[in-house]
């Protein structure tokens, strides 16, 4: 009776499979493919550190520190902390500096009361920013400068040191 097709003779284990969870589509950007949610009513005080992006709907107090990894604080998240990331997207509560190696992003509910270093920044209308803010260039991959074809080193052909 519980049998499935192509089963023959298989008896129903006592084991049962759980379902596969739930994927919920988001908003966010994600580049390696992870991340970690901090739900609303978690509460976390120290350091976080990892390598997936992480989105904050919780309170962290203190450091956070995913150097290669899009961090975002959403719409109920409150962080007292100081933020450092590949990219910072606030969209609920942040007090503490921020260090962004591409780029921050205040959104039109965002609240930022501290200073930002990064290379770029987008306030949207409505976003409050208390602070101060210092724009870097990226660092670029080196690259060998090449002169230009008007003022390469000319080399005396053969035939001009022979009439001079």
């Amino acid at each position: 009776m519980f049998n499935r097709k192509g089963e023959s003779g298989a008896k129903p284990s006592g084991d049962r499979t759980r379902p596969e969870p739930e994927v919920i589509s988001s908003s966010v950007a994600i580049g390696s493919g992870e991340r970690a949610v901090i739900g609303k009513s978690i509460i976390i005080k120290g350091e976080v550190t990892g390598q997936e992006d992480l989105v904050v709907e919780g309170t962290i107090e203190g450091q956070i520190i995913l150097d290669n990894q899009h961090v975002t604080i959403g719409a109920s998240g409150r962080v007292l902390a100081e933020v450092k990331a590949r990219l910072v997207t606030i969209e609920g509560e942040v007090v503490g500096n921020i260090q962004a190696r591409e780029r921050v992003i205040i959104t039109a509910k965002g609240s930022l009361t501290g200073d930002i270093q990064a290379a770029r920044l987008k306030v949207e209308d409505g976003a409050y920013l208390k602070g101060t803010v210092s724009l870097t260039p990226r660092e670029k991959e080196k690259t060998i400068p090449l002169p230009r074809p008007d003022q390469r080193d000319k080399k005396p052909s053969d035939s001009e040191e022979a009439a001079g």
